[in-house]
Formats: structure tokens, sequence, C-alpha cells
């Protein structure tokens, strides 16, 4: 009988060794299965970065490509070679009538210049004009008519102040500056005869009623101004003397002072805060 237990007790021992044997190789095999797990995730992780910051890298150069050839595009089909000439020490613009047309205090336009296609602009203004203030060329005609019939929609309203002038109207502006405040202040707030981008037919004060149609600075904190701001290169105009591009542009802040450009430049230059001075690198 005891042969017989110890038989028992003996196989029951083989037994419960195997059992032992076999639950510590599961725990084992568990616990590798666990950090070949963890050690996978970590790999996908880190795989997962990596293509992240690599397709974070490939956005921003497609970006900055995109940019790049963008400027091209521009600055070749708004090229400024070649669009002047010097008489008597004076630079004179020759590129007459195109929209890129560019005007500053060093490149002049001569006395005689009219733009062709003058057209009265189909908008309110403060005033009767007699001089051809009311016109415009045709696009930025077209283009200003339709910018302050959608602003009307959204209950802002603007009245033309001065678009075209001729060579004679800027210089008795300018005289009349100069006599009264001086040719130093005149120099910064109005344009010298020749100089002005109102002649070239393609730019336009706008006015307000809460400032009874006066152009200054406060035009900028206005709905108004807020509104041009924000709206104007969707209809192809820029403000052409921002704030902060005074030492740039020569002139002072002109918040109502819009000028057409097209709606592809327009774009472009508010996209990134340039002047047409900085485009041209004329600085």
């Amino acid at each position: 009988m005891s042969n017989k237990y110890n038989k028992i007790n003996k196989k029951n021992k083989k037994y419960i060794l195997l059992f032992l044997f076999i639950l510590s190789s599961c725990l084992i095999i568990s616990k590798n299965l666990d950090n070949i797990y963890i050690f996978k995730k970590q790999e996908t992780s880190e795989e997962v970065k990596s293509s992240n910051s690599a397709s974070v890298d490939t956005n921003s150069d497609f970006e900055k490509n995109t940019k790049n050839t963008m400027e091209t595009y521009l600055r070749e089909k708004y090229k400024i070679d070649d669009t002047t000439y010097t008489e008597n020490r004076v630079t004179y613009v020759k590129n007459l009538g195109d929209i890129g047309i560019f005007v500053s205090k060093k490149r002049s336009l001569t006395c005689w210049y009219e733009p062709e296609g003058l057209l009265p602009v189909k908008i309110p203004f403060c005033r009767i004009n007699f001089s051809k203030e009311n016109m415009m060329v045709k696009d930025a005609a077209k283009a200003v008519e339709k910018l302050v019939g959608d602003a009307e929609e959204e209950g802002i309203y603007f009245k033309g102040v001065s678009a075209y002038r001729s060579y004679n109207t800027q210089e008795t502006t300018y005289l009349y500056i100069s006599k009264t405040k001086g040719e130093e202040h005149a120099d910064v707030y109005s344009a010298r005869p020749g100089q002005s981008e109102h002649q070239t037919g393609l730019s336009i004060d706008l006015g307000i009623r809460s400032l009874n149609y006066d152009l200054n600075e406060n035009f900028a904190d206005t709905k108004e101004g807020i509104w041009l701001s924000k709206n104007c290169s969707k209809y192809g105009f820029i403000i052409r003397y921002p704030k902060g591009k005074e030492h740039i542009t020569g002139y002072s802040f002109e918040p109502w002072h819009i000028r057409y450009v097209g709606a592809e430049l327009a774009k472009y230059l508010t996209e990134n805060n340039l002047t047409l001075d900085e485009f041209y690198d004329f600085k």
C-alpha cells in the first residue's frame, strides 16, 4: 500500500513540475510578446513622427516653391525693366497704359499724359466734378463700381472724392498745400505734378460720411476703413500707401487711397505685405 502511495505521489510531483514548467514558459513568452509589441509600437510611433516631419518639410518646401513661382510669374508679367527714359535729369515712365505702371517721386509722368479710355465711375461722388476727377480707366472703373456696390450690400457706404487727376490739377493741388503748409509738408502729404498715381487713371480716393468726406488717417479705424483694407484686394486694388511703409513709399499713410493693379498682383502684394515699391525693388 505504501509503495503504491509513493508511486502515485511521485507521479503527481511530475505533473506538478510539468505544470509549473509550462506556466513559467507561458509567462516568459507572454512577457517577450509584450516587449515586442511595445518595441513595434515605439517603432511605428517614430515612423509616424518621421513621416509627419517629412510631410511638414514637404509642405513647407511646396509653399516656398509656390510662392517663388508666383513671384517669378508676376515679376515677368509686370516687369519694370526698360520702362523709363531720362530727359533733363528727370526720369519719365514710358509703359503708359499698363496696370503695372509704377509712378513715384523718382518716376514721373509727362505733363501731356492722359490715359486712354477714361470712363465716368458709376458711384456717388461727394462733389460735382468738371475736371474728369470722377473718371478712371475702364478696368479700374468697373472694379471700383463692384467694390462699392458689394460694400453697400453689407451696410458699408463710400463716395468717391477724387479719381483721375490731370497734371495741371495736381500742380494746382500741390502748390496750394505747399503755399499754405510748406513744401516739406506738401512733399509728404501730396505728390508733385507728374508724380501722382491719380494721373494714371488707376487710383481713387474714397470718403465716408462720418468724416464729412475728409481724407485723414482716422479713416483707418472706421468700419468702412477696416472693410476696405480687408476686402479691396478681392477687387484688384491695394492700399497704395500703407501704414509702416512710409519710409519706403515716401508718403504718409493713406488708408483711403486705393490703386488698381489687377486681382493676381493685388492678392500677392496683400498676402505678402508688400508695396509696389518693394515688389519692383524701388525702396
